[in-house]
């Protein structure tokens, strides 16, 4: 009743916010346009200083049409207004008013000249901005590839991770992006700036580690424009994959649509290691992966001049029926050193899955900096996984089928004001989720496993508020997220009331930063959960093996996180160090299945308490058309686990470098080292590897070709072992990390639709 009554007490405060009425001084607005072509030029920074001694009062960015209004502003005002590629400008205003249309002339300088500024990549109140546009960065190929040369950030080639934060949730123009096939289609040219938020606020989902808020490039005018992408990836086998982007914009329609078509290919084989009790399991498996997907979006977006915008989007992705890997497998198995069992089999996996997103929203940009927008999106997913093995020497059968059917929808609303010299924005968040998952079990060979059901249900209920305010060389974020959960689990047609239940908890968050200057220093703190997805909640048994099968956990709970921030940057060296305390964590390991001894469980399951600590610096500087930027860092848990400790460290070091070539030609070479080290329960090999990525720009930019190579050398190992008090397992595999992508892409007229919905439920989305 407590818990209710504070959350009542929380929505009443929120609601009263609103009919507040903030103390206004002078007001200044105005437009800025593009010497001599009247072009208007969006996303313009404007920065107001009081005078006469220049202290800073606020800041805000031009809107699409390259207007701005400023509130608050002191009788006697400084207005700076300044963009990447433009000469700045300054005004002195007295008394606020309008100041009408204000030119900024481009650059002299040409694009080929333009270089990463040691200010091109700077911290703000809760992370880390980079501006793209018009530097070496905006040539390289991919988005991934892009985003590894920024400090505190690695990628794989495939994943990317924020030092200390795991891996992000990605935003492009607001909205939330869930597939990573669409992360494909937005190449560096097309992108103006990249936010990589460290400490995200209470208007993200619960449970967000990291945030990457991209901000592309949208021209204004009328007609169509687009952009055709191409890309061969050669691992041990060659992929491709095409995508058509195209938008026609007429007055204040945007009408955009895009088709997209991959195809991935791989020849693994991996040998792995098991021992429990006095039983040992050798392995070999051989296998010939791919998968095709083809999909596409397309919608409409209509702006008002009085900052109305709305839209609608619909998105669309198949999997079509399909074998995705055959192979082959063999396991000997020994008791007490005897041999007992030797068996080989052939299996074919397959996949079948359709995907369809719709999207509404509704914005309406108000004077004195409000803002309100509001969020609609339904998401259903259905399809099926299949396996079918054949055991060669005994001539049976086994036939693993999981249908899934998946249900989401979801509302948003946020509203953005000013209020006692704080920018305020409250709102709430509902969804209603609903999973279906149907998993048979047929076949001629004898097993331990059965056929089940479950449906998982899920009411989720948000109201969240977020204040910033700055103070001179200080300033302040802080937020509060209140949510109300109900979920609901049927097992096999029966309500399960231990997998089941109802919690409502607030989560706080605080960041506090000082700026001097070219230094800053933020500290934060936030608490947060992380919720399993649906498929580790599944009461489900998958074949493994004879002696290894792979089970669901209906009674897994969320993991509760507390996390510390440090982040500092003092001119060109830069600071990050976290520290995060964490109950019921997620951990995945093996355990003797309860029906058969002779049997392992492969089960995620809560730690009680998991901590870590993390320590990274990164310094970048310029000699001649060589720009390095040098990264070391330290990061270690700490994880006791049946009486083990696992708490060996990891150090990690790399040298970054990009260097500009004649003729609008880039080379990023990357060098990156890792020590042996624990990674949750399995020990990881030491790694060292070279990346290497060239660009070519053609044509003023429409035409843009990159070659990149991930593990230049193959020197990557994916080796693995694990040591606990049930197990001792290792693997070692050809899954490496080597890869070579050739990329082409045109870009033509690169007006982009002003579709603005940020999307709802993305949480839940992304556990589906």
């Amino acid at each position: 009743m407590t818990m209710k009554r504070n959350v009542l007490i929380l929505v009443v405060i929120l609601l009263s916010m609103v009919f507040q009425v903030a103390n206004a001084q002078c007001v200044v607005k105005g437009k800025v346009v593009e010497q001599g072509t009247g072009t208007p030029l969006a996303y313009t920074n404007v920065v107001v200083y009081a005078l006469p001694d220049t202290t800073f009062v606020k800041g805000t960015t031009s809107g699409d049409d390259g207007s701005f209004e400023i509130s608050d502003v002191p009788e006697e005002a400084l207005v700076r207004m300044s963009m990447l590629g433009y000469t700045s400008k300054e005004r002195r205003v007295v008394g606020g008013g309008d100041m009408g249309d204000i030119p900024l002339a481009a650059e002299v300088t040409a694009l080929k000249e333009v270089v990463v500024k040691a200010d091109a990549v700077r911290f703000d109140n809760r992370g880390l901005v980079a501006n793209i546009e018009q530097t070496p960065l905006a040539k390289i190929g991919s988005l991934n590839d892009m985003l590894g040369q920024l400090p505190f950030i690695t990628t794989d080639g495939k994943d990317v991770k924020v030092f200390g934060r795991g891996a992000p949730i990605y935003y492009v123009d607001n909205r939330r992006i869930l597939r990573q096939e669409e992360l494909k289609r937005i190449v560096p040219s097309r992108i103006k700036k990249v936010e990589i938020i460290m400490t995200p606020g209470p208007e993200y989902p619960s449970g967000t580690e990291s945030v990457i808020r991209i901000t592309t490039i949208r021209k204004q005018g009328d007609g169509w424009s687009g952009m055709l992408f191409g890309q061969l990836t050669g691992k041990n086998r060659v992929g491709e994959a095409v995508f058509a982007d195209l938008n026609y914009r007429v007055k204040r329609w945007d009408f955009f649509g895009n088709l997209q078509y991959a195809h991935a290919a791989q020849h693994e084989r991996s040998e792995e290691h098991l021992a429990f009790g006095k039983r040992s399991v050798d392995s070999r498996n051989d296998a010939n992966n791919k998968m095709s997907q083809m999909g596409g979006a397309m919608g409409f977006n209509y702006t008002s001049d009085n900052g109305v915008s709305a839209g609608l989007k619909y998105d669309y992705m198949l999997h079509p029926k399909q074998n995705v890997c055959r192979g082959t497998a063999q396991t000997e198995s020994f008791y007490e050193g005897s041999r007992r069992l030797e068996r080989s089999w052939d299996a074919d996996y397959s996949i079948r899955q359709n995907y369809h997103l719709v999207n509404g929203y509704y914005r309406h940009e108000m004077p004195k900096r409000r803002l309100f927008q509001a969020d609609v999106d339904m998401l259903h997913i259905n399809g099926l996984y299949g396996q079918n093995k054949y055991f060669v020497k005994e001539r049976k059968t086994l036939l693993e089928s999981n249908h899934f059917n998946s249900w989401l929808y979801a509302g948003k609303a946020v509203y953005g004001f000013p209020l006692w010299g704080m920018d305020m924005k409250i709102g709430g968040e509902v969804s209603r989720t609903r999973i279906d998952a149907d998993n048979g079990i047929v076949g001629t060979l004898k097993t331990a496993m059965s056929s089940s059901k479950s449906v998982s249900e899920q009411n989720n209920y948000a109201l969240f508020w977020d204040g910033y305010v700055r103070l001179k060389d200080f300033s302040l974020s802080l937020g509060l997220r209140a949510e109300h959960i109900n979920f609901n689990y049927y097992s096999n047609n029966k309500y399960d009331a231990d997998a089941s239940y109802t919690s409502t908890l607030l989560y706080p968050s605080v960041v506090v930063a000082y700026t001097k200057g070219s230094n800053r220093v933020s500290l934060s703190y936030d608490y947060s959960v992380a919720r399993p997805t649906y498929r580790q909640l599944n009461n489900s048994t998958s074949f493994v093996s004879d002696y290894v099968y792979e089970v669901g956990n209906p009674l897994l709970r969320s993991a509760n996180i507390h996390k510390l921030g440090l982040v500092a940057s003092f001119g060109k060296l830069k600071i990050m160090a976290n520290g995060r305390f964490s109950r019921n964590r997620l951990l995945t390991s093996y355990f003797p299945l309860e029906q058969v001894d002779s049997v392992l469980a492969l089960r995620t399951i809560n730690l009680h308490t998991y901590k870590s600590l993390s320590f990274g610096a990164a310094y970048g500087f310029q000699l001649g058309a060589w720009r390095p930027t040098v990264e070391a860092s330290y990061s270690q848990q700490f994880i006791t686990f049946q009486g083990g400790k696992f708490d060996k460290p990891l150090y990690k070091a790399s040298v970054k470098n990009m260097v500009v070539l004649p003729k609008d030609t880039y080379v990023f070479f990357n060098i990156l080292y890792s020590s042996l080290a624990h990674d949750g329960l399995n020990n990881s090999h030491q790694q060292f590897r070279v990346d290497m990525n060239i660009s070519k720009a053609l044509a003023k930019n429409k035409w843009n070709l990159n070659l990149s190579v991930t593990d230049l050398f193959n020197t990557y190992s994916n080796r693995k072992w694990m040591q606990t008090a049930d197990v001792l397992s290792w693997s070692v595999g050809n899954n490496t990390m080597r890869k070579v992508e050739f990329t082409v892409s045109y870009s033509f007229n690169n007006t982009r639709s002003k579709f603005r919905g940020t999307g709802a439920g993305n949480e839940e989305q992304r556990r589906m």
